[in-house]
């Protein structure tokens, strides 16, 4: 779930694209009721008028108060549907100075490090992207010790930080 509400709702970026949302939604009330007003149509101190707005603007600004419950919601739909057991399956994470390793009891993968385009963390979870919806989470409660997150820290510091830069220095120029 913490990827979940991560990907669509906390990550950089989406706040603004909320914001933006909401900033639209309103400049068409404003608009409708605009028309509404100067066209003729309804007198400006209409009772009407203040509930149709007041019932419209509920509406646009309900999802700044009700999105981030909902996507939880989404997340244990998506989380109790059998069909997604194997996303939690016990796993068993493998970092080398080459790749990744990612095994379970039904299969195993390794992702170079070449691959993630993006790294992500708070403060219960490492993600790992590799395209703009899909991460690895490697829980930060699941290594052993500090010295092995502390390991990790360094191999994500190495792998990732200038990689990822140059890639989206590139992806920004063309």
């Amino acid at each position: 779930m913490a990827f979940y509400t991560y990907t669509f709702w906390d990550a950089p970026g989406r706040k603004k694209k909320r914001i933006k949302n909401v900033l639209r939604q309103a400049t068409y009330l404003l608009i409708f009721a605009a028309i509404l007003i100067f066209g003729g149509t309804v007198s400006l101190f209409s009772m009407y008028v203040y509930i149709l707005l007041g019932v419209m603007l509920f509406f646009t600004l309900l999802p700044l108060f009700s999105g981030k419950n909902d996507l939880e919601t989404q997340a244990t739909n998506i989380a109790n549907d059998p069909e997604n057991a194997i996303v939690f399956l016990p796993t068993t994470v493998t970092a080398t100075p080459q790749s990744i390793q990612l095994q379970n009891e039904l299969n195993t993968s390794i992702y170079n490090w070449a691959a993630f385009v993006k790294k992500a963390e708070n403060t219960g979870y490492y993600f790992l992207f590799v395209n703009a919806l899909q991460a690895i989470i490697i829980p930060k409660n699941a290594f052993q010790n500090k010295i092995d997150l502390q390991t990790f820290d360094t191999l994500l510091s190495k792998h990732l930080s200038f990689d990822v830069a140059l890639k989206e220095a590139i992806d920004a120029g063309k």
